[in-house]
C-alpha cells in the first residue's frame, strides 16, 4: 500500500470541502426554489381570490341593480294601476264638482249644460237627409239647455269634445213629440186670410176653413175656430216630424264655458 503524501492529503481535504460546498450550494438552490414556489404559489391564490372577489362584486352589483330595478318598475306598475287613476279621478271629480263638467276622466274639455257650442249637423229621417250644415257650410250655434233646441239633440251632445264626431237618435217623445198631439196656437185672423188668400189666390168664407189643414216650413196645422172682432184665428199645431225618429250625426267645433265669468277653453 502507498504512502500519501502531505500535499496530497491537502488537495483530497480541499476537494471534500469543495464537494461540501458544492452539496450545501445546491441545498441552498433547493431550498430558495422552494421558497419562490411557496411565493409564487401564495401570489396565485391571492391572485385568484382577488378575481373570486371581484366576480362576486359584479354578479352581487348585478343582483342588487335588477332587485332595485324590478321594485321601481312594480312601484310605477301599482302607482299606475291603482294610485294614478283614483288621485287622478279624485282631481277631475274636485274640479268637476266645484265649477260643473269640465273635463272627462282624461282631463279633455267637454260639453256641458250652460255652455255655448258650435258644431256641423246632418239629421236623417226615414234614410233621407232632411238637413245639413255641411252643405251650407254655416256650423249651428246654440246654448246647451237653453231649450233652443229639441230635448233629445241637447242630450246627445253632452259629453262631447272637440274635434269628436257622433251619431245618435232622438225619439219622437224627446223630439217634436207623437203623431197625435197638437198644441193650440193663437194667430191674427188678419193673417190667416192673408195667409190663405198667398196661397189660393182669393179670400175664403172663414166658416169653410174649419177643420181644413195648413202647411207652412216645419208645421202641420187644422184651422179650428176664430174670432173677428178679437183678430184671433186658433189653430192646432204639430211638428211635421211629429211621430219620427230622427238620427243627427254632429261633430263638435268649439266649446265655449265660463267659471266664475273667466271663459275656458
Amino acid at each position: 500500500m502507498a504512502v500519501k503524501s502531505k500535499k496530497d492529503v491537502k488537495e483530497n481535504s480541499k476537494t471534500i470541502k469543495d464537494i461540501a460546498n458544492s452539496v450545501k450550494d445546491i441545498e441552498l438552490i433547493e431550498s430558495k426554489q422552494k421558497v419562490n414556489k411557496k411565493s409564487l404559489s401564495k401570489s396565485n391564490n391571492a391572485q385568484n381570490n382577488k378575481i373570486k372577489i371581484n366576480y362576486l362584486y359584479v354578479v352581487l352589483s348585478v343582483l342588487a341593480i335588477a332587485i332595485v330595478g324590478f321594485a321601481i318598475y312594480g312601484a310605477a306598475y301599482y302607482y299606475d294601476l291603482y294610485i294614478k287613476p283614483n288621485s287622478q279621478a279624485d282631481g277631475l271629480n274636485k274640479i268637476n264638482n266645484d265649477y260643473g263638467n269640465l273635463v272627462d276622466a282624461n282631463g279633455v274639455i267637454i260639453a256641458d249644460y250652460n255652455d255655448t257650442v258650435s258644431m256641423n249637423y246632418m239629421l236623417i229621417v226615414d234614410g233621407n237627409i232632411l238637413d245639413s250644415s255641411y252643405d251650407r257650410n254655416i256650423p249651428l250655434e246654440f246654448t246647451i239647455g237653453a231649450h233652443q233646441m229639441i230635448p233629445g239633440f241637447e242630450q246627445g251632445v253632452i259629453g262631447m269634445s272637440v274635434g269628436e264626431e257622433r251619431t245618435f237618435v232622438v225619439s219622437p217623445e224627446d223630439g217634436y213629440g207623437s203623431a197625435i198631439e197638437y198644441q193650440d196656437i193663437n194667430i191674427s185672423y188678419v193673417y190667416l186670410q192673408m195667409y190663405i188668400k198667398n196661397q189660393v189666390g182669393e179670400m175664403q168664407d172663414p166658416d169653410k176653413l174649419i177643420g181644413t189643414k195648413l202647411y207652412t216650413k216645419s208645421q202641420a196645422c187644422i184651422f179650428e175656430s176664430y174670432d173677428i172682432a178679437k183678430d184671433v184665428a186658433i189653430l192646432k199645431c204639430q211638428h211635421t216630424l211629429a211621430g219620427k225618429s230622427l238620427t243627427f250625426k254632429v261633430q263638435m267645433l268649439d266649446i265655449n264655458k265660463y267659471v266664475a265669468g273667466i271663459p275656458v277653453q
